[in-house]
């Protein structure tokens, strides 16, 4: 959703898991979820990979779980040679280390389409 800061859980979660959480659905996954800083997709993505980044999304979750009882999944994920991208209203394409990026990790030196490694 290209909306946490850090990898953490913003208020926009909150907002947007909740709408989600009170839809009527039996089931709902949370978007794609990095498991340290290198394997976030953009530098916008929500992250697990810490105490702060995991109370930020707890807080979330305490606050849905308020109104709602709704099963919650997660993407748990790592973008490998994807990674270190910009968000697709910014054009997306690989993000060099002077734009914010960072260097990926994969088990490939292929780079991801005919972007340039970071």
């Amino acid at each position: 959703q290209y909306s946490a800061e850090d990898g953490r859980a913003t208020d926009w979660h909150t907002i947007h898991l909740g709408h989600l959480a009170l839809s009527g659905a039996a089931l709902m996954f949370i978007e794609a979820t990095a498991v340290e800083p290198e394997g976030r997709i953009s530098p916008l993505d929500l992250g697990l990979w810490s105490d702060e980044t995991e109370a930020a999304l707890a807080r979330t979750l305490a606050a849905v779980r308020a109104y709602s009882d709704m099963p919650i999944g997660i993407q748990l994920g790592h973008a490998g040679r994807k990674a270190s991208v910009a968000a697709p209203w910014t054009g997306g394409g690989q993000l060099g280390l002077d734009q914010g990026g960072w260097q990926t990790l994969a088990p490939s030196a292929i780079p991801f389409g005919d972007h340039p490694r970071a």
